[in-house]
């Protein structure tokens, strides 16, 4: 799965610029992960990355391909600024949590933290279907939960599709 497109680019640049990690001339400032503007960036990209673990998940199964695919997502989001230690905590809680919880009332929470943000939104939406076609194809539960994430993130079937259509 290519994730490394020009869009996921001018995505994840969005993120660093709000988080205050781009540098000069587009550079990435290499961070502490405990800092407080790596912690903002973890912050902002772990409701993304549980959408994205969710729709991994929903299927039933967990597919290399679709794991290996979220991993380089998330790298790729805080341009490769974590480690796999702090990877592993996230999936970690993103598991404890659906198990917990349900999937349902996960992907809810996590709507309601996303679409406040509409480029976030609109990013967590792209991966998420990137993530579900990782495998190379979509089950029907995969693409059940695509259209309930995009109504939780507050976008019309319309909107949707020409999100997904960029």
């Amino acid at each position: 799965m290519q994730l490394d497109t020009e869009t996921i680019k001018k995505l994840r640049d969005a993120l660093l610029a709000r988080s205050g990690l781009d540098g000069p001339h587009g550079a990435t400032r290499r961070l502490d992960e405990n800092s407080p503007e790596m912690r903002a960036l973890i912050a902002r990209v772990e409701p993304m990355g549980e959408a994205l673990y969710l729709m991994m998940v929903i299927d039933g199964k967990n597919e290399p391909e679709e794991r290996q695919s979220l991993r380089r997502a998330i790298q790729m989001l805080t341009a490769d600024g974590l480690s796999a230690l702090t990877l592993d905590a996230l999936f970690d809680g993103y598991e404890e949590r659906v198990r917990a919880e349900g999937a349902d009332s996960r992907m809810t929470q996590v709507g309601a933290r996303v679409c406040a943000d509409k480029e976030d939104a609109e990013a967590t939406l792209m991966l998420a279907a990137a993530i579900a076609l990782a495998d190379g194809s979509v089950s029907l539960a995969e693409s059940a939960l695509l259209e309930g994430l995009s109504e939780w993130l507050g976008f019309s079937t319309r909107q949707a599709q020409a999100i997904l259509d960029r």
